[in-house]
């Protein structure tokens, strides 16, 4: 049988979590393998992701990755750099969860909005007249919904995705976002 040879990444943007991160590492039986196939950065996805890319697409043929991208709320993976890993990777998945009701709260055809998801990629994808008409006619909450996964599955560059909705008992519930090139 043939052995993977399994690269991680660990990206963590909040330094003390990182430090957290790093410190359980150097006490587990994984600690020979930082810097040689674990590696960790302090930073936002989106300032390595085009290293962590290009990494995966010089190492090996088949390219195929899994990026767990475990934002909080909605905003901290804009979707250009999903759809870079989606483009440029011949056989790369994203597990995203993305606060979908923190964010339906507020979306509406304002400037606000527009600029939100314009930061995050999803502004072109949303048909903002629709969203309006029907919140305007009682059925904002599904339609916001609508917009929002088809925006998503646009704004990516994947072939296919599926939502899981995530309903904890406290908190904003949250899509579970899985996006692939491959229908398995």
């Amino acid at each position: 049988s043939k052995k993977v040879q399994a690269e991680y990444y660990f990206v963590e943007k909040n330094t003390e979590y990182f430090q957290f991160l790093s410190s359980e590492i150097a006490k587990s039986q994984h600690r020979e393998k930082l810097n040689k196939n674990l590696f960790l950065y302090n930073s936002s996805f989106h300032a390595v992701a085009d290293k962590i890319i290009k990494r995966i697409s010089e190492r090996n043929k088949a390219q195929r990755c899994l990026f767990v991208l475990d934002q909080f709320a909605y905003k901290d993976v804009p979707f250009q750099y999903i759809k870079k890993a989606m483009t440029q990777l011949k056989n790369s998945e994203v597990l995203l969860t993305f606060g979908f009701e923190s964010l339906q709260s507020f979306l509406s055809d304002n400037k606000k909005s527009r600029s939100a998801m314009k930061r995050i990629g999803l502004e072109p994808y949303i048909d903002w007249n629709r969203l309006e008409e029907l919140k305007r006619n009682g059925f904002w909450h599904h339609l916001i919904q609508e917009q929002l996964s088809l925006a998503i599955k646009a704004a990516s560059g994947a072939n296919h995705m599926t939502l899981f909705f995530i309903e904890p008992k406290k908190g904003w519930s949250y899509w579970l976002v899985h996006l692939s090139k491959q229908y398995k």
